[in-house]
């Protein structure tokens, strides 16, 4: 096996590759990448219901690798389907805005009508459509969508209405996100966080969603191609029916590394990773305090309700 000593390596020489077939597999991605050069990764994000989402990461050893497989393979023909491949870079994607022009708004008067919206939006911009959410009852849910014909009148108006003041309450605008989108952001965004706590031991990484099947050896075999673990341990429950007792599996754990930097590859590369029919979510350990803090702060500004308590839950 190759060794890494730097970790920045890990996203030095990524690849990104869209348009591929729904049901591509890591080892069909790998085998196809493999005539570019080395591989010391490949990740294909999935679905819920466990099919690709359509694109794929691949990441070589080095530069040369990198730039022969957008030679040879972008733009070319695989299964039927077109795939394009481009160099990644993690952080620019991350901060770099797509287009929109779909808006989310809620908090404002229980009495309002589509038209009470559209007549508060349309100053900034011609709009295509505008709905507000209402129950069986035909009572208002106190949010709505509003979607523009232009991104950019989209935009002013977050940047005029988002706070504004009406009959006491805080108007709230922005970009509508899917409910992928937003737990992706939710889930991205906790581990960002869990990476600048001060106290946080960079060696230690939480494992949620893992397999019945899964045991604390199989679990370490899945880690330590990545560095020298030093424990794993899977969190599992006593339960008493009748005159007997049972360990419950409960689906989450933890793994230690020897070093930060075999912790920090491991994460990049196990986070999302299916493993008996199950993606992995991988961040690194807290502290149940800290944790319980900062998705408390993320619910304060208007965060997935359903993701975060799910997140305290087992944490």
């Amino acid at each position: 096996m190759w060794q890494i000593k730097d970790s920045k390596l890990v996203s030095k020489f990524n690849i990104i590759i869209k348009n591929l077939p729904k049901n591509i597999t890591s080892k069909e991605l790998s085998s196809l990448f493999s005539r570019a050069g080395n591989i010391f990764s490949c990740k294909i994000p999935l679905n819920s219901k466990s099919n690709s989402e359509g694109f794929g990461f691949v990441c070589f050893y080095d530069e040369e690798s990198v730039k022969k497989s957008i030679d040879e393979l972008n733009n070319t023909e695989y299964k039927g389907k077109k795939i394009t491949v481009e160099r990644y870079d993690k952080k620019h994607s991350e901060n770099k805005e797509t287009p929109y022009n779909n808006l989310y708004v809620k908090n404002f008067p229980k009495t309002y009508k589509d038209e009470d919206l559209e007549d508060l939006f349309k100053v900034y911009g011609k709009i295509t459509s505008v709905k507000i959410e209402f129950d069986n009852e035909n009572n208002s849910k106190g949010f709505a969508f509003v979607c523009f014909e232009n991104g950019d009148h989209a935009r002013t108006a977050i940047n005029e209405l988002n706070g504004k003041k009406i009959n006491d309450l805080e108007l709230y605008v922005n970009k509508f996100e899917k409910k992928s989108e937003r737990t992706r952001k939710l889930k991205l965004e906790l581990t960002k966080m869990s990476n600048n706590e001060t106290n946080n031991n960079k060696t230690n990484l939480y494992v949620k969603y893992i397999s019945d099947a899964v045991d604390e050896e199989a679990l370490k075999k899945e880690f330590e191609a990545y560095g020298n673990v030093t424990s794993v341990k899977i969190e599992r429950e006593l339960v008493t029916k009748g005159d007997k007792e049972y360990l419950i599996h409960r689906g989450y754990g933890y793994v230690a590394f020897e070093k930060a930097e075999e912790a920090l590859v491991a994460l990049e590369n196990m986070n999302g990773k299916v493993v008996l029919g199950k993606p992995l979510y991988v961040t690194y350990l807290m502290a149940k305090e800290q944790r319980k803090h900062m998705l408390s702060s993320m619910l304060s500004q208007g965060g997935n309700n359903k993701f975060m308590q799910n997140q305290q839950k087992n944490h």
